[in-house]
Order: C-alpha cells, then sequence, then structure tokens
C-alpha cells in the first residue's frame, strides 16, 4: 500500500487500476475510467518530491516517490496508458525547487 502522508490516503496499483483509500472510504479508479495524470514536484526543504496525481471520473489520488510500490505505479502508467517511460527522469532532471506541474496522460476528455 502506498501513503500519501498529508491526506491520510493509501492506495494501491494492479492490473485492472488503482484502489485508494482515504479517511476509511474505499474508491476504485480502472484504468479506462482515468482521465488525467498530471506531476510535480513538492519543495521539501532540503530536497524536491515528485508526486502523481491521477484524476479519474470519481475522484482523485495522490502518489508520492517516497510511497510503497511506486515502482509498480511506473510500470502501470506506461503499460495501461502508455505513458511515456521517461517521464520520471524528466521530472527528476527540472530545476530543483521549482513546482514544474506536467500533464503526462489526458484522455481528451478531461478539462
Amino acid at each position: 500500500m502506498a501513503n500519501s502522508g498529508t491526506s491520510h490516503q493509501q492506495a494501491s496499483f494492479d492490473d485492472e487500476g488503482i484502489t485508494a483509500y482515504m479517511q476509511d472510504v474505499l474508491s476504485r479508479i480502472a484504468w479506462s475510467e482515468v482521465t488525467k495524470v498530471s506531476v510535480y514536484k513538492k519543495n521539501c526543504y532540503a530536497v524536491d518530491q515528485i508526486r502523481v496525481v491521477i484524476a479519474g471520473k470519481w475522484g482523485i489520488v495522490e502518489v508520492t516517490e517516497d510511497d510503497p510500490d511506486f515502482d509498480v505505479l511506473q510500470t502501470l502508467l506506461c503499460t495501461k496508458l502508455k505513458v511515456c517511460s521517461e517521464w520520471y527522469q524528466d521530472m527528476a532532471a527540472s530545476p530543483a525547487f521549482e513546482t514544474n506541474w506536467t500533464v503526462i496522460y489526458s484522455n481528451g476528455d478531461s478539462a
């Protein structure tokens, strides 16, 4: 399970989609229901932390690079949503301490 920390959100990922628990409420986003995936850097004073925001028809899940199973998420983003595998390296190489909000997937239906 991944834990984003700030919102007490836990998420797990599998071939079918994302399961998230937030304040004891269970949500499920199938890969086919993902409308947008954005990434950004959060300034954590001494270091930056890369975060992934996955938007579905019924909710949003945020995951950090420090969460367990982050590598599983990276693989599934590439295989299920055909997201370029270099997105993480590109984000890590972007200027330090700048948010650099970037959309890495959009199904065309999202704003």
